[in-house]
């Protein structure tokens, strides 16, 4: 794989001592393992960090936004490993290459960077308690720091003394916020070739990502003065209702010439790309019938809220939102105060559970069916994750194997960066009788690979789409060669009914930008719109699906995919789709607005595979009785009763 030559300008501003131009070899040990958009992403970056895209003497950063699970960490391996050997003028670029990433994720770069190079005699040396960055300093036959986000800043002082000549920056979007103190110390730093790793979308206020483009590439758009009069309120004029038709255009007319400059620089690629090397997924959601228990601690929760508005003690929103939660998880959860949760009404609801030895799967349909998926997957001698956002649903479920006496690992937040690379290659390694993980979406959403399972369960659900995405994609990812299901399971009827629902409609909730720092302390709801969260739907009247009528689709609901996308109402904003004139996976990065505002500096959006409205309707309907035949293929045919509708899509990409 031959790198790009220098051009003449490249020449005269990067070649003064008019050394020889030399070929550029990315070498054989790294790219007989690359597929053909990582060989794509590795020339891209080069061409970056080398100012071959860029003759501006800042130029020479690039940002790596593909999704999860296109190999960003082999690419950037690649990428170094090519540097450290030689360069465009016969000298190689690299001696010394700094790897900032997260604390959970710094085992695993040690580990892919051993796996990759290990015969090319190439070190790592891990900042930690007991291994100063001083010993590093002093170590020149070492070219590779990896050090986590959490210990930069306790050593400052010492990174400042190291010269690096190639940083990586994985999870980058952790810098959006230009004050994190994080941003400040890798700013600092004089290293040029700067490469920031990020698979969440790029979809936060346009102040954001202007730090994320003058982090990699300083003054490539100016100051922030200059981008904030000539990008940024263009832009958020224009999706203001009621604009100007001028202001619509001259918004377009920014966006555009905002992505031609960050399309030289930020490359993004979907899923698809990869699709044709995975097995098929069945993704599913799930929406469960509620228990008597479950309704019955629902109104009472309901009710004391509307009855103690305006006290001085009162329940807020945001408290009664986790209590109906952990009603929707499990009736028993609530027994269980935790930080923050109102002690009156935890008290309350305490008093109508039963005693907790009659208490079981039976009064959450949702471990009802986990209850059943677990059955099935020892039978069928298939590996499992079980995903929550709630360390007490886990211990739950916990408690529930250690019934049936199954073998399981788990990994949460307190598990430790080096248990945690041994509880993955210990569950993925087929020879291990742990069937089952575990899994802290909080904990383990990001940069997990667990091939070895071929299912995966998200009990619960986020008010940020994008959080539950990361979640699934855990095992359909390169590598994987059995058949992936998804189950999303959703308690009908419910709160989580109402924030699935706003996951794939237009009416996202106000204030909401998809961020990884999004969460529920953060929200701001109208009261329009807890109204109708809190909303009582009687189970027992309602015979059909609330997502489903939300379609206004008119299907049976017998295992059909009515597919009438094209003759539903417009859920976008129109401007959606202006820079998106292209459906190539392997598009450059794009920008586009997002319908609704919310932010005061303007949100950006990608092209995303959350699951939108229009998508459910090509996607199979089955309202109860579901089909023992389709049940059968999900593992599912002891659930039938606990089901009151299910939505499955599989994706089968021809080989």
């Amino acid at each position: 794989m031959i790198m790009k030559k220098p051009s003449f300008e490249h020449q005269f501003q990067h070649n003064a001592q008019n050394e020889p131009v030399v070929e550029v070899q990315v070498p054989l040990c790294v790219t007989r393992h690359l597929r053909p958009h990582q060989r794509e992403g590795v020339a891209f970056l080069y061409e970056c960090v080398t100012g071959l895209r860029m003759l501006e003497p800042a130029g020479c950063g690039a940002i790596l936004a593909d999704e999860m699970g296109l190999g960003k960490t082999l690419q950037c391996i690649a990428l170094m490993y090519t540097l450290l050997k030689t360069g465009p003028y016969g000298k190689p670029l690299a001696k010394r290459v700094l790897i900032v990433t997260p604390s959970s994720l710094v085992d695993n770069w040690d580990r892919e960077i051993t796996k990759w190079l290990r015969s090319e005699r190439i070190f790592t040396f891990i900042v930690g308690p007991n291994n100063k960055l001083k010993r590093y300093a002093q170590s020149p036959h070492i070219p590779i720091l990896i050090i986590s986000y959490e210990m930069l800043a306790k050593q400052i002082g010492e990174l400042e003394t190291v010269k690096f000549d190639l940083m990586f920056c994985d999870e980058g979007h952790r810098l959006k916020n230009s004050n994190v103190k994080a941003f400040g110390v890798l700013n600092r730093l004089e290293c040029r070739r700067r490469v920031l790793l990020t698979g969440t979308p790029i979809q936060n206020d346009l102040q954001e990502f202007f730090s994320l483009i003058n982090f990699v590439n300083p003054g490539a758009i100016g100051t922030y003065q200059d981008f904030k009069a000539r990008y940024e309120t263009p832009i958020v004029v224009s999706q203001r209702p009621g604009v100007l038709p001028q202001s619509i255009e001259l918004g377009i007319e920014r966006l555009n010439e905002l992505n031609a400059i960050t399309g030289r620089f930020v490359l993004r690629r979907t899923q698809e790309v990869i699709n044709r090397y995975l097995p098929d997924k069945h993704e599913v959601v799930v929406f469960c019938h509620p228990s008597v228990l479950q309704t019955q601690l629902t109104r009472t929760a309901l009710s004391f809220y509307e009855s103690e508005k305006g006290a001085d003690n009162a329940v807020s929103p945001l408290q009664l939102i986790t209590i109906l939660k952990k009603i929707c998880n499990h009736p028993s959860l609530v027994s269980v105060q935790g930080k923050g949760d109102p002690e009156s009404l935890v008290h309350l609801l305490a008093e109508q559970l039963p005693p907790w030895q009659r208490m079981g799967p039976t009064d959450s349909a949702k471990l009802g069916i986990v209850e059943a998926l677990l059955e099935a997957m020892l039978a069928m001698q298939e590996k499992i994750v079980i995903v929550s956002y709630y360390s007490k649903t886990l211990d739950m479920i916990g408690g529930l194997c250690d019934h049936y006496n199954y073998k399981y690992c788990r990994l949460d937040g307190s598990t430790a960066g080096p248990d945690r690379s041994r509880i993955v290659a210990a569950f993925n390694n087929p020879a291990n009788d742990s069937f089952i993980l575990l899994l802290s979406a909080k904990a383990g959403g990001a940069g997990l690979n667990l091939i070895g399972a071929s299912r995966l369960v998200l009990y619960d659900n986020d008010w940020n789409p994008a959080n539950d995405l990361q979640a699934m994609s855990r095992v359909w990812r390169d590598g994987q060669r059995k058949p992936v299901f998804i189950y999303r399971l959703l308690t009908a009827y419910s709160i989580e009914e109402r924030i699935f629902q706003r996951q794939i409609s237009k009416t996202s909730l106000s204030g909401t930008v998809v961020d990884q720092r999004q969460n529920l302390s953060n929200l701001k709801l109208s009261e329009e719109e807890l109204k109708d969260l809190f909303s009582i739907i009687d189970p027992n009247t309602e015979a059909d699906c609330l997502t489903h009528n939300l379609l206004e689709c008119p299907c049976a609901g017998i295992g059909n995919a009515p597919d009438r996308v094209a003759e539903l109402p417009e859920l976008c904003d129109p401007l959606n789709d202006l820079t998106n004139e292209t459906n190539e996976p392997m598009s450059r990065f794009q920008l586009r607005p997002t319908a609704g505002g919310g932010s005061k500096h303007g949100k950006l959006g990608t092209k995303k595979h959350a699951l939108k409205m229009q998508e459910l309707m090509r996607w199979e309907h089955h309202r109860s009785p579901v089909s023992e035949g389709v049940l059968e293929q999900l593992g599912l045919a002891r659930s039938a009763d606990e089901i009151v509708f299910l939505f499955r899509n599989i994706v089968s990409v021809p080989k």
